[in-house]
């Protein structure tokens, strides 16, 4: 695990997760994973309940994780991409990312996604607008739910972890933030369970937008990036 960045700025960052929070994939997540299952393994069950729990680390580690064969990569990508209109945005999410923006805060992405399929999807969705920076599965630290994406996204973005918070829809997304040192909010229209995500860490669990948007405005009229339960 690398060391906290050796340079604080003064800027404060909200780092959000993609799939799952920024948009809604997962149906397409779960048909290129079948397709590349039953194209590399066969014909039984894939273990998609096991998949989607560990969705937002890079796809080679999942396979790993998940005892598979790294030849599922390649197919899974493809089906990935050819899926692609099928996702949807969460265009509420949007609306609170470009309030915290206004408000003056950075913002920036951190997936499990490679590069090439991040960069389709902001381009797509016109995300480039709502972000200063992002980080992705196939950068070179490891990827969640390590914190060296948060701390990436720090250095670049002239950010103390400690004035930064994670927003992510998975376990993985909590548990990468509170080992940055960040703070973190739950969204539970994605993945992850409320009891899940508090047992990761969640400082706040936000049930819809409008709680998102309550638990980061609290953030920032706050020192020391005390989290607030949005009520």
């Amino acid at each position: 695990m690398p060391s906290r960045p050796a340079y604080y700025g003064s800027h404060r960052l909200v780092v959000f997760d993609l799939d799952g929070t920024l948009i809604d994939s997962k149906p397409v997540m779960v048909h290129a994973f079948r397709t590349a299952y039953a194209e590399v393994v066969g014909r039984s069950e894939a273990p998609v309940d096991s998949f989607l729990r560990l969705l937002g680390a890079p796809f080679p580690e999942i396979l790993a994780r998940l005892g598979l064969p790294h030849q599922m990569y390649e197919p899974f990508r493809a089906a990935s991409r050819a899926g692609i209109e099928h996702i949807r945005a969460h265009e509420d999410v949007l609306t609170v990312c470009e309030a915290v923006r206004d408000a003056g805060c950075r913002t920036a992405i951190y997936t499990g996604k490679d590069r090439e399929r991040t960069v389709e999807i902001l381009d797509r969705f016109g995300l480039w607008r709502l972000c200063d920076g992002i980080a992705v599965g196939d950068d070179p630290q490891a990827g969640k739910p390590a914190p060296d994406g948060v701390y990436q996204l720090c250095r670049t973005l002239a950010a103390d972890p400690v004035d930064t918070v994670v927003v992510g829809d998975s376990a993985l997304d909590m548990q990468a933030g509170r080992a940055a040192g960040a703070g973190t909010v739950g969204c539970l229209w994605g993945i992850g369970t409320e009891e899940e995500l508090r047992s990761a860490g969640a400082d706040v669990v936000a049930a819809d937008p409008l709680q998102l948007q309550t638990a980061l405005a609290r953030w920032r009229q706050r020192t020391g990036m005390v989290m607030v339960e949005a009520r």
